[in-house]
């Protein structure tokens, strides 16, 4: 990869941003690209979700970011719990490549959201990556507001890409494109 791609991809919950980049991360991976970053994926108990676990790309590992009910956390958003301590020690995990290891091609963040913004950790990775010559692949929250969110839509070579339940396989096309 020659050139540093930054792409953000937003949309309503539930409308597959995770699906989405995961596919994408699947697929550029089998291009030959060294892939790192971590998704995060709901967790249901029968028909009901019950919170979320961050699970990193590279080696499955994973923990939970936020759940309904356990352990009491001073973070919440809404009824969930959200447990940064954990979540650091996974971005611990899954970024050091970053800075070590040289031939990571693109970083997978999933997701830019009120949940992981407790962490100052995240804060500073998802800022140092977006000015760093690496390329970034996101999901970011539809209506998040926190600065960050900002920071990022105003950077000049940062591609947004708002995905809705019609155009999956579109956003899917047009994000592969950069990287044939």
């Amino acid at each position: 990869m020659n050139e540093s791609i930054k792409i953000l991809i937003t949309g309503p919950p539930r409308c597959g941003k995770t699906t989405l980049i995961t596919e994408l991360a699947s697929e550029i991976h089998n291009q030959g690209y060294n892939i790192s970053g971590f998704v995060t994926t709901e967790v249901k108990s029968g028909k009901y979700r019950i919170g979320f676990r961050a699970r990193d790309i590279v080696t499955k590992n994973e923990c939970w970011l936020a759940r309904k009910g356990g352990k009491d956390t001073k973070y919440m958003v809404g009824r969930y719990n959200v447990y940064i301590e954990q979540f650091n020690r996974l971005l611990d995990e899954s970024f050091k490549g970053f800075t070590l290891n040289k031939s990571t091609d693109l970083c997978i963040i999933d997701e830019i959201g009120k949940m992981e913004l407790f962490s100052e950790k995240f804060i500073s990775i998802v800022s140092d990556l977006f000015s760093s010559n690496l390329s970034v692949l996101a999901t970011i929250g539809q209506k998040l507001k926190h600065p960050i969110k900002d920071q990022l839509l105003d950077l000049k070579n940062v591609k947004l890409y708002s995905l809705n339940s019609q155009n999956f396989n579109e956003i899917k096309t047009q994000i592969l494109t950069h990287f044939t």
